[in-house]
């Protein structure tokens, strides 16, 4: 058998079209390879396509999501989905902003509705105070409030370009006038706004 090389530069781009569930696969290749899947490039993005999820057997707690974060590898994040029923509070959104000193994009509950984190007003507002690269918020309300949000929407204001909620009529929680009154007048470089409403 003969080897084919490539150069490491069209490797790396090869990579890129990875999920991160495949990079962690063919990272068990060898250890040229797994070098190669553990560049910070080609982690900028850490999702449920990158095998972030409580939805298996395995349950993944802040402790365990704080060690991954730390990794090296993780060092360029710029988009972070919170795994299924991850707690946070003010002291791991603290640690995480120190691990993730680049987070432009973070999604607590938004992608995964109704079985999400569950964040609060604290924790939302925690958030934009504490990323300070963050330009993209992403969250449910089932314990998020309009006050939380438009709260959000003046610790951040002009950072934040993209704003997307997701209501929930059985708590009742919806926007309100006055919380999107607020988001206009704080945020004037926000340019994508997406309110949908969960029945």
């Amino acid at each position: 058998t003969r080897a084919i090389t490539i150069p490491e530069d069209s490797f790396v781009g090869v990579m890129r079209f990875l999920t991160g569930r495949e990079a962690v696969k063919v990272s068990l290749v060898n250890k040229a390879w797994m070098s190669v899947t553990r560049l910070p490039s080609l982690w900028e993005r850490l999702d449920h396509s990158s095998g972030l999820a409580n939805y298996s057997g395995k349950k993944l707690n802040m402790t365990s999501l704080l060690k991954l974060l730390a990794r090296p590898q993780f060092a360029n994040l710029k988009s972070l989905t919170m795994p299924s029923k991850c707690k946070l509070g003010k002291r791991s959104i603290q640690q995480m902003a120190k691990a993730c000193p680049h987070l432009e994009t973070f999604d607590i509950g938004y992608s995964d509705g109704i079985s999400g984190s569950h964040p609060t007003d604290d924790d939302l507002v925690g958030a934009a105070e504490a990323f300070t690269n963050l330009t993209s918020i992403r969250t449910e309300m089932w314990h998020v409030t309009s006050f939380g949000i438009a709260t959000a929407a003046r610790a951040m204001e002009d950072r934040l370009l993209d704003l997307r909620i997701e209501g929930n009529w059985i708590t009742g929680h919806y926007l309100s006038n006055e919380c999107l009154r607020v988001v206009a007048e704080s945020c004037p470089n926000l340019s994508h706004f997406s309110y949908k409403l969960r029945f």
